[in-house]
């Protein structure tokens, strides 16, 4: 919701139409990397990798909401896969654009 005002800066909206891009690396036999945009859907994320039959997120096909969320939510708390998530957030200030690498392990 925004004021009949105005606001007075940028507004990006996370969703899965602009911020839903999948990309699949093969590192070895077996083990990938999957980039995903933060507004990919859980449930559409456990569909294309079942699809590709790459197992291991398919306990979040049911939690509603977007990857982004889940991540920040701690959405698979009750899972027991033990997986390595790492986040690059990408920030641009002033005309200054600086990457902030992270990891989660949920």
């Amino acid at each position: 919701m925004v004021s009949d005002k105005g606001y007075d800066g940028l507004v990006i909206n996370i969703h899965e139409d602009n911020f839903s891009n999948l990309k699949l690396e093969k590192l070895d036999e077996n083990n990938y990397k999957v980039s995903v945009g933060g507004g990919i859907l859980m449930r559409t994320l456990a569909k294309r990798l079942c699809l590709l039959s790459l197992s291991g997120l398919e306990d979040i096909i049911d939690i509603p909401g977007t990857i982004g969320g889940g991540i920040v939510m701690n959405a698979s708390a009750g899972s027991k896969k033990g997986l390595n998530i790492y986040i690059n957030n990408y920030f641009l200030y002033k005309n200054i654009f600086k990457t902030i690498k992270q990891e989660v392990i949920i």
